[in-house]
């Protein structure tokens, strides 16, 4: 499952720079890059700041994400009496179920990363399809199905821990 959720936090990052090559040279020199809360575009900003932003926002994000995952991983797996607060600790932390603790919260760090990558990628490529005249307003459908996706996968993180 960590190997799955570290491919979906770095798949979006391809997709960035994909979109980027693709759409930069049809772009007008100044292109929407802030909507208001209708979605209605209120600020603009050059074509080349507005990609150097998407990728880097998008880089960076990989890198927390992933980074993150990774020191979580760690800091079960190094300490005796890991730094994280969780339910039944002991018996999660024990030695027999430790390793697979650690994969499922370092999983679960790099999923919600993932699932912010969407959005922000919903965001952008919505702003492309406005700033190449393929539609009007923002839509926020990206969001509502980010904050589905949280509802759920704190669930499944309650299941999971919830006993023992």
């Amino acid at each position: 499952m960590f190997a799955l959720s570290l491919v979906l936090t770095v798949v979006p990052l391809a997709v960035f720079v994909w979109l980027a090559v693709r759409c930069h040279t049809g772009f007008p020199d100044r292109v929407a890059s802030h909507f208001d809360f209708t979605g209605t575009p209120d600020a603009y900003m050059g074509k080349k700041p507005f990609f150097i932003l998407m990728v880097s926002l998008a880089a960076g994000l990989t890198v927390l994400f992933v980074g993150l995952a990774f020191v979580v991983k760690a800091a079960v797996l190094g300490a005796d009496n890991p730094p994280i607060n969780l339910i039944n600790r002991d018996y999660w932390f024990a030695p027999e179920r430790k390793e697979a603790t650690a994969a499922f919260l370092a999983a679960w760090v790099c999923l919600q990363g993932a699932g912010i990558m969407w959005v922000v990628l919903d965001v952008f490529w919505q702003a492309i399809q406005i700033n190449l005249g393929k539609a009007k307003k923002m839509k926020f459908r990206g969001l509502y199905a980010f904050l589905a996706f949280m509802a759920l996968w704190i669930a499944i993180a309650l299941v999971r821990f919830g006993h023992g």
